[in-house]
């Protein structure tokens, strides 16, 4: 039994660290350079629909939903467990067995924590490693886990209109940089209000990313995707997994989050070191 808790803490992390590695590949998406040949933002409907996003998808506070995380591959496993966010401030990932915590993944503007609670293991990293200098705030990465567009870099899309080419194809709305670093490529796909339908990412090396974001369902703050399918691809690495919330049990706006600190008497040990020490288990 003692063999099999710990394989399964051993999967979760795994798990945790394969969604925190999701946000690196990202981190490239924001450093303007040289313009890319894309059209100008002329489409009446697109405009139509930048205008209305800040209204359509409805401000929030903070967040609270319990989630599924499947992973496909590189492994196959399933994780269930709490996530709560601050707007703006932090991102939260509470993994459960048994109904007991046994994992976190905490992200906030300086560093993203993964936190083994069975072994009082943790490990720490900047959050720059994760986004990029330049890149994914916390803000944007919150967009993205509830399906809502951004411009990476800001907290507001409409400030960064005159950055986005608006092009319409197939009922669709894509949004696009006007201008890329010559390293990395993205779009985002809206086909009905301010929801994303996909997002698509590609870096150089042939690094890829891609999101499929299921039918919106309505929300005390705006629509929002139950279900985020991820596949991706770095190298040998492949990715295949998907994020779902239960969104009949989400809280949003309750104004009672406490700080998260990391834990007292925990041993700090680096990524690698988490690595093998998951190896061994």
């Amino acid at each position: 039994m003692n063999r099999i808790i710990r394989y399964s803490i051993a999967a979760v992390l795994a798990a945790l660290l394969t969604l925190a590695s999701g946000c690196s590949s990202s981190r490239r998406t924001a450093s303007p350079g040289q313009a890319t040949p894309l059209p100008p933002a002329t489409s009446t409907a697109g405009q139509l629909i930048l205008g209305q996003l800040h209204t359509d998808a409805g401000p929030w506070t903070d967040f609270y939903a319990p989630f599924t995380l499947k992973l496909r591959r590189p492994i196959s496993l399933s994780v269930s467990g709490r996530a709560t966010m601050v707007r703006g401030q932090s991102i939260l990932f509470s993994a459960r067995m048994l109904g007991i915590e046994i994992a976190q993944l905490y992200v906030d503007a300086d560093s993203a924590w993964l936190v083994d609670k069975f072994h009082k293991l943790m490990c720490a990293v900047p959050t720059d490693r994760l986004t990029g200098v330049s890149g994914l705030t916390v803000g944007n990465l919150q967009d993205l886990l509830l399906g809502r567009p951004f411009y990476p870099g800001t907290a507001d899309l409409t400030s960064a209109l005159a950055n986005l080419a608006v092009t319409e194809a197939d009922e669709a709305v894509v949004l696009r940089p006007r201008k890329a670093d010559g390293a990395a490529d993205w779009s985002m796909t809206l086909v009905s209000g301010p929801v994303l339908a996909a997002v698509d990412l590609a870096l150089s090396g042939g690094k890829r990313l891609g999101l499929q974001f299921s039918q919106p369902v309505t929300s005390a703050q705006g629509p929002v995707p139950s279900e985020i399918d991820a596949t991706g691809q770095a190298g040998k690495f492949v990715l295949d997994a998907s994020l779902g919330w239960s969104l009949g049990k989400a809280r949003w706006d309750r104004g009672d989050i406490k700080a998260w600190t990391p834990p007292a008497g925990y041993r700090r040990i680096t990524p690698a070191q988490l690595i093998e020490t998951l190896k061994s288990m």
